[in-house]
């Protein structure tokens, strides 16, 4: 059986029942995630620099370990690792769509959840 496509649960056990904490971890996920996301797309699919691939998965691992997108944070353990080897570009393809694919399906649940937390004005 697959995981759910969004695992907040490490979010909320840090956060411990801080909404307005939950609401800025989320906010600076959605500010920073997604372009970092295309630059990772970029870099794989138009360019051969395994270093910057590397540092660019490693990056986005942090945010992928609080906000949980369901296989995002071990595809980008593997982009990484293959990144450190300088091989397997076209397997680093079919990983990063994967990842995509999970983070466009999670996206709208995401923006859910920072609407809920945003606070009240």
């Amino acid at each position: 059986m697959k995981e759910p496509i969004l695992d907040l649960s490490f979010l909320y056990e840090l956060a411990k029942k801080d909404t307005v904490y939950i609401y800025e971890v989320i906010c600076l996920f959605l500010k920073n995630v997604p372009g970092s996301l295309v630059n990772l797309e970029k870099l794989i699919r138009e360019t051969n620099d395994f270093d910057s691939i590397q540092r660019q998965a490693h990056a986005l691992k942090s945010s992928a370990g609080i906000i949980r997108v369901r296989d995002m944070y071990d595809d980008l353990v593997k982009i990484e690792s293959l990144a450190r080897e300088k091989s397997g570009k076209n397997e680093m393809i079919g990983i990063l769509n994967n990842i995509l694919a999970n983070f466009k399906e999670a996206l709208p649940l995401i923006t859910a959840e920072r609407d809920k937390k945003m606070p009240k004005k």
